[in-house]
């Protein structure tokens, strides 16, 4: 799809531009061509590509744009729905999809396509050194010794329960250790001889009966609140990522007005204390800012080139300008992107 789509020679232009690590801005863009925008950009980059998103319901309808224009899965890093200000537990089936994220930005070597909130990436994660330490896969043949794996489990945050019946929970039964993962959305019967361990079977958490075996099991952290109040240093999901990242900002508006929203509510889940120590964070990154509207709506500009007439004009791609936002001064390339709306095509075509 992106091959025939590459044809266009403001899209060949702005792959140049990704290719040299150009700051980007691109204003009034809906869904679809975001999709088309981050997918091009993963391509060309190779890198990890990080959309942080100001609102939440945005997430949804950009899943299904992506399948157009990229055969890779798009991944969805959640925030925890609680608020900062708030002391109530995250939800352990969102634990567990963080945690399967964070696994896959540490184990796997291609490049990911994540789509996040502003407020899942101001969220604290423990360190990634942590996160290794407190991972555990174990497969039917391994002696791990019985009472480590019960000692590592309570190390990780699980509960121990008389009955392993809901995730973060593990019971203790003669020979077996029953677990529930939080990142998986079936429990676990471990059966031991001694520190030998046999097999390992899914069961179900209702009627406790062994369903099928299975050839291993992959256990991720437990209780990430509890995990995180015991740590004395903290990460963001940029500490994950690594510097061969790609951020879009998707609505430098709607990401203002997030932070701003986020920081009045106060609370210590954040990992960041303003939007100035978020931001020194990204420097390191590439990134392409999208604006919903004309940025001389959103900010003064200053001209760095002589060609702001024929950008207008539609005689040139890239027109170089700075504006302020989040209180500081951003130099970019702002890209006159080819794409138009149904009505702006019909509209087009009556006035030939």
């Amino acid at each position: 799809m992106l091959k025939g789509l590459l044809r266009s020679e403001r899209l060949l232009a702005l792959q140049q531009a990704l290719h040299n690590q150009e700051l980007i801005l691109i204003e009034e863009l809906w869904n679809a061509p975001k999709a088309l925008v981050a997918a091009l950009a993963q391509q060309t980059t190779g890198k990890h590509n990080l959309i942080l998103t100001g609102a939440s319901q945005e997430e949804v309808r950009l899943f299904h744009d992506f399948a157009l224009f990229s055969d890779r899965p798009v991944i969805d890093f959640p925030s925890w729905e609680t608020l900062p200000s708030e002391s109530v537990p995250p939800s352990p089936d969102i634990v567990g999809e963080r945690y399967q994220v964070l696994k896959k930005l540490l184990h796997s070597a291609e490049p990911h396509i994540i789509l996040t909130s502003l407020q899942a990436c101001l969220q604290k994660l423990i360190p990634p050194s942590v996160f290794q330490s407190l991972s555990l896969t174990l497969k039917p043949g391994q002696s791990p010794s019985f009472e480590h794996v019960i000692q590592q489990l309570l190390t990780m945050g699980y509960q121990r329960r008389p009955i392993a019946s809901d995730k973060g929970e593990f019971a203790v039964r003669g020979g077996i250790i029953d677990l529930f993962p939080l990142s998986s959305p079936d429990p676990f019967r471990l059966e031991f001889w001694g520190d030998d361990l046999e097999s390992i079977r899914i069961y179900d958490p209702i009627g406790q009966k062994s369903v099928r075996p299975v050839e291993q099991v992959d256990i991720c952290p437990g209780d990430e609140m509890e995990l995180l109040n015991q740590q004395t240093l903290h990460s963001s999901l940029f500490d994950y990522l690594g510097p061969q990242t790609l951020i879009i900002f998707d609505d430098l508006l709607a990401l203002e007005d997030r932070y701003a929203s986020l920081t009045s509510m106060g609370g210590k889940s954040k990992a960041f204390s303003s939007i100035e120590e978020f931001l020194d964070q990204l420097i390191p990154f590439q990134k392409i800012l999208l604006t919903q509207r004309p940025i001389e709506e959103l900010s003064d500009i200053q001209t760095h080139d002589s060609k702001g007439k024929s950008y207008y004009s539609q005689q040139t791609v890239f027109h170089d300008l700075s504006f302020e936002m989040f209180n500081r001064e951003w130099r970019v390339k702002r890209w006159r992107h080819p794409f138009n709306t149904i009505t702006g095509y019909l509209f087009a075509q009556e006035e030939r």
